[in-house]
Order: structure tokens, then sequence, then C-alpha cells
């Protein structure tokens, strides 16, 4: 389920009350993937969904977050080593886990991530137990798809972004999509 809206900041306000019966909704339906990221709501859609989580038990629901426009220190700036660590131990305390499901980098500079050292450090976070498994949107902008320097180990998510004038989207390459 996605949890933009339960962030009240960009589709206007969405109760901590209405956003709980939502999430609990969608549970009772029989969703256990919860999509969310740090900028929805500057953390507030990831605390819901922590305390929509501690409230049914978390042993079946898969929590993904998304990291990379927080609007401090900006785009660019979200992308460097320290603000991955930064915005990652954030997420962690604000969804009260030990180590996230599914982190992905969300509207990353194409420039900054093709030489791929942006990967190195969610390799690392991996590798510290930080991250279970990571990502990277993938944007289909006028029919062209981005491609980042994603090549190697751990990639294990691609959020597809597109916008809405985009005649064909493709499969993601190299992804098995289960």
């Amino acid at each position: 389920m996605g949890c933009r809206q339960i962030g009240g900041d960009q589709w206007g306000d969405v109760s901590e009350e209405h956003a709980l019966e939502t999430l609990h909704a969608a549970n009772e339906a029989g969703i256990t993937f919860y999509d969310t990221a740090n900028i929805y709501g500057l953390g507030r859609s990831e605390s819901l969904v922590a305390k929509f989580a501690d409230s049914v038990g978390r042993t079946d629901l898969f929590l993904a977050t998304k990291l990379g426009c927080w609007p401090d220190p900006g785009l660019s700036g979200n992308i460097a080593a320290a603000a991955i660590r930064k915005h990652t131990e954030a997420s962690l305390a604000r969804l009260k886990v030990d180590a996230l499901n599914l982190t992905q980098l969300h509207c990353a500079p194409e420039t900054l991530l093709e030489d791929g050292q942006v990967f190195e450090t969610l390799r690392a976070l991996q590798s510290e137990g930080k991250i279970r498994r990571w990502g990277c949107e993938r944007r289909v902008d006028r029919g062209r798809e981005v491609v980042p320097g994603s090549a190697g180990d751990g990639v294990a998510a691609g959020h597809l972004h597109h916008l809405p004038a985009d005649a064909a989207l493709r499969p993601l390459e190299g992804l098995e999509i289960a």
C-alpha cells in the first residue's frame, strides 16, 4: 500500500485517526506491503506506519521506505554518503526497526547515480545490517529510460516513476519481477 497520502502535506490534511483506520483496513484486506518515504509529511508517514505496525504486530509486514528528497541538504546533497547514513538512521528511528526491509533512492539526480558511489554506500549499510534490501527509482522521461550505475550485487528493487505523458513503459532490465 502506498502511504504518501497519510503524510498529509501533499494531498491535503489526513488525520492520524483516518490514516490509522486506512492502514488497518488495508491490513484486514490482506495487504502486508507498506511503501512510505522520509519526505512524506517530513517523516509523518513513516511514524504513522510504525504506530500501525506496533498495533498489529510486525511479523507479517514488509515496510519499505525511500530517501533522497529531504529538503536539507537538497536533492544532490541527499545522495552523499553522510546524508544517506543520516536519513537511514532517521527512518530506522521513525519506523522503530533495527533494519529497513527495503530502502530506495527517491528522485536521485541521474548524474550522481552514474558513478556508482551511492550504491557502495547502500551496500555498506546492507553489510552493517541497517538495510536488508535496497533499490533505486527509475525514471521514464519523454520515452527515455534513465539507467543509473547500479550494476553489481545488492540491488533488490526498481521503483518505476513515470510521467503521465509517457507513451510506453518498459520492464526493468536485469531485475526479476516476482
